[in-house]
Formats: structure tokens, C-alpha cells, sequence
């Protein structure tokens, strides 16, 4: 929970207003995971570059969400937009994914590390 002294007097709203800039912030990352998706043609880069940036740089946002939405409606809401802008975002990923490994073979799908 963050507790109302903390806030930044610049902050606009308060604790609320800080909620809203965490969850304002997980919207652009999630969308350059979706515009890196579309350049990238290797199963295993899609992996490690789109899934892994949308669960790294969204991961903190949605900690911050998750220990806060219990006591605060305000934060509730942002982690039910957030959890749902980031399911779609690993939907489209997914998507992407079944897209490019459809028809291959699996050993060609498996690289020796």
C-alpha cells in the first residue's frame, strides 16, 4: 500500500494520481512489445524479445497494482485494465508465435544451445 505521505506533492490526484501515471506507463510497453512483434520472424526471438519485454517492463507496474489494488480501489481498477492490456498483449504474441511455427517441424524448431 502506499501511504498518502509518501506522494510527491507534485503529483496531480494525490495517490490516485501516482496509481494512474504506473498504470498509464505499462500502455506504451506493452504497445512497442506489439510493434517489435511484427519485424520479428524467428520463433525463438519472438520469445525472448517480445514476451520477455512485456513481462519484465509490465512485470513491476502490475507488483506495484498487486500489492495496492486490495486497499484501493483506484489501484483495482488499474490492475484490471493493466492484467487486461497484458493478456492481450500475450494473446497477439502467442498469436504471432502459432503463426510462424505452423507446418515446421519440431526439431527444426529446437536450436543446439
Amino acid at each position: 500500500m502506499i501511504a498518502d505521505a509518501w506522494v510527491l506533492p507534485g503529483v496531480t490526484g494525490g495517490k490516485q494520481g501516482l496509481l494512474r501515471i504506473l498504470v498509464d506507463q505499462g500502455a506504451p510497453i506493452l504497445r512497442e512489445s506489439l510493434t517489435r512483434l511484427a519485424e520479428l520472424r524467428d520463433p525463438q526471438e519472438v520469445l525472448a524479445s517480445a514476451s520477455r519485454a512485456a513481462r519484465e517492463e509490465h512485470g513491476s507496474v502490475i507488483r506495484v497494482l498487486l500489492t495496492t489494488a486490495p486497499h484501493d480501489e483506484t489501484a483495482a481498477e488499474g490492475l484490471r485494465s493493466s492484467t487486461k492490456r497484458y493478456r492481450s498483449t500475450l494473446a497477439a504474441i502467442a498469436k504471432h508465435l502459432h503463426e510462424l511455427v505452423e507446418g515446421m517441424d519440431a526439431r527444426s524448431l529446437i536450436r543446439a544451445g
